[in-house]
């Protein structure tokens, strides 16, 4: 049980010395994190968990005797421990890469990351029972929001210039640690809070413009990641800003977790859509060779700007120097006679495209299912009204540029009655719920092509990370497609959790078969523990994103470890 560690006990395990914390993730004096390349032993590291005590603990950290969360944070908070958890926190990047490992340091980092990080890197260490984590966790959310200003300044209408620093990203990502924390590994109470509180963050990302490209002029300015751009000029590799390249992708990455965050609240928790897929105006993530080079010259490399002899590291994307945007992206699954080219998303791309095709799904099946009004408390965002604005025949048909034929078309005028806006809504959807089965089917085919490509079978490089298995999603978006259940929308949060969780795994075992056959590995939803979320102590997110079973498994093993 839980409570069989003492408190004295488990606090003088993380007060004990390096060795105490196993084999297994051991730290080499000489080279440093592993899984960190950018930094060294010889990085005043003491300073930094100085800096970190006196940011969690303003007016000393003996003034928070008694308090349990507290104490679990001040034994955390020494060089040996903050290296323990760090190590582990690599587990969580290899599913969700928004930091960009080569070039991070955990001295230079914002104090409300690296505490972010080291509530993850708690989750997968023996060290931390999940009760005890579950109490760091609170505890470092409080101190993260009370010392920062981008939630703030967003609430207290002060958004001129949010997003324009790195450090407000950085703010924006320990939010989303903390956030991704609560679903996936809090309590009850910290679940529901979670949910609560994700529109407010939402409204934070949209006040910082995480969702446009920067522009000319920003310090994340990059001209690759700009499609329009890269249409009329050729791309010149000495003209390649890697440090604009790299602030963009980061801010990318950022998006996109919170977009599939959506998607989950959506899929797991019959919450209401914050985003319309539609209103992401972004390239999709670049390739993994590119985003984890350690230099400028390996990165362009990946990118194809030297050649495609130079990209002997990308051997699991595109290998192309730029990615398709979102909105067209979806536009090409949704039109009939749209296609894409072998190889032109990777395998994370196609992971959010699937989301983005499930939340449409289950927008049309509440429209279509629930006909007592519900479909009025649904809303894919495009006007930015808010979750209660009712769809408008061009959120539906946006998609085709546009389109406005239908029930609910501009030639439409007149006064309907509620009841002749529910059916025309209805009809609507229905016509969109079509197109949207075969953008799954197109998106399946893209699928299973590209992974011959990409991933071709008998190949020693695994598909390692949550974010790269997209295809188990495709199967529970033709569950939800084929629900005729209006109950389905309408449990509560963790009922509905409990139940597309029961439903995932049952489509493991069905996507496991199939991996056989064509002699691919299992990927990393494939190995979801069954034991995950059975009951509130199995809510344990190494159960649900599975840890390296040693570093030689990571995807960031072999780069440097050492300035």
């Amino acid at each position: 049980m839980h409570n069989e560690m003492s408190n004295d006990s488990f606090l003088g395990s993380l007060y004990s010395h390096p060795g105490a914390f196993g084999s297994e993730y051991s730290v080499h004096e000489e080279n440093g994190i592993p899984g960190f390349p950018n930094w060294s032993m010889n990085d005043p590291l003491q300073a930094k968990v100085d800096n970190l005590t006196h940011y969690c603990f303003p007016n000393g950290a003996d003034s928070l005797q008694g308090d349990m969360p507290a104490q679990i944070v001040k034994a955390c908070l020494t060089v040996e421990n903050v290296t323990h958890f760090a190590e582990h926190y690599t587990s969580y990047q290899g599913h969700w890469p928004i930091l960009h490992m080569p070039t991070f340091k955990l001295t230079e980092a914002t104090n409300g990351l690296v505490m972010a990080m080291m509530c993850i890197g708690a989750v997968y260490s023996s060290k931390l029972q999940v009760h005890e984590v579950r109490q760091m966790m609170d505890f470092v959310k409080s101190t993260v929001i009370s010392n920062g200003s981008i939630y703030s300044r967003t609430m207290n209408g002060q958004a001129d210039g949010l997003g324009s620093t790195s450090w407000d990203v950085e703010e924006m990502q320990a939010l989303l640690m903390l956030q991704q924390l609560s679903l996936w590994h809090g309590g009850a109470n910290q679940r529901q809070v979670s949910r609560n509180e994700f529109p407010a963050l939402v409204r934070v990302a949209k006040a910082m413009g995480l969702s446009q490209q920067a522009s000319t002029g920003h310090y994340a300015h990059s001209v690759l990641h700009n499609s329009q751009t890269t249409q009329t000029a050729p791309i010149d590799a000495r003209s390649f800003d890697w440090h604009g390249w790299l602030e963009q992708e980061k801010r990318n990455r950022t998006m996109y977790l919170l977009l599939l965050t959506d998607a989950a609240m959506v899929m797991y928790f019959n919450a209401p859509a914050q985003f319309d897929p539609l209103e992401i105006r972004l390239m999709l993530p670049a390739d993994d060779a590119a985003w984890d080079a350690r230099d400028e010259l390996e990165c362009a490399s990946a990118l194809g700007l030297h050649g495609p002899q130079a990209q002997a590291r990308n051997i699991t994307g595109t290998r192309r120097p730029t990615q398709p945007g979102m909105r067209d992206a979806i536009r090409t699954l949704m039109e009939p006679a749209a296609a894409f080219a072998p190889s032109s998303t990777n395998a994370y791309a196609k992971f959010i495209l699937v989301h983005a095709i499930i939340v449409k799904v289950i927008a049309c099946q509440k429209t279509i299912l629930l006909q007592d009004g519900a479909w009025q408390g649904f809303n894919f965002g495009l006007g930015g009204s808010g979750p209660a604005t009712p769809l408008s025949q061009n959120d539906w048909l946006d998609v085709h540029s546009g389109a406005t034929s239908g029930p609910l078309s501009a030639s439409n005028s007149g006064h309907a009655t509620p009841t002749d806006t529910a059916g025309s809504l209805q009809m609507a959807a229905q016509q969109e719920k079509k197109r949207l089965g075969n953008a799954l089917d197109k998106w399946k085919r893209n699928w299973d092509y590209d992974l011959e490509l990409q991933y071709p079978p008998g190949q020693s490089h695994r598909r390692f990370g949550f974010s790269r298995d997209g295809v188990h999603f495709f199967y529970l978006g033709r569950s939800f497609f084929q629900s005729q259940r209006p109950s389905d929308w309408t449990l509560p949060a963790d009922k509905r959790f409990q139940q597309v969780m029961a439903l995932l795994k049952r489509i493991k075992g069905f996507v496991l078969g199939d991996k056989e056959v064509r002699g691919h590995d299992i990927g990393s939803v494939g190995d979801i523990s069954e034991l995950y979320g059975l009951d509130d102590l199995t809510l344990n997110m190494k159960l649900l994103f599975k840890p390296y079973n040693s570093l030689l498994d990571s995807p960031i093993a072999g780069v440097r470890t050492s300035v």
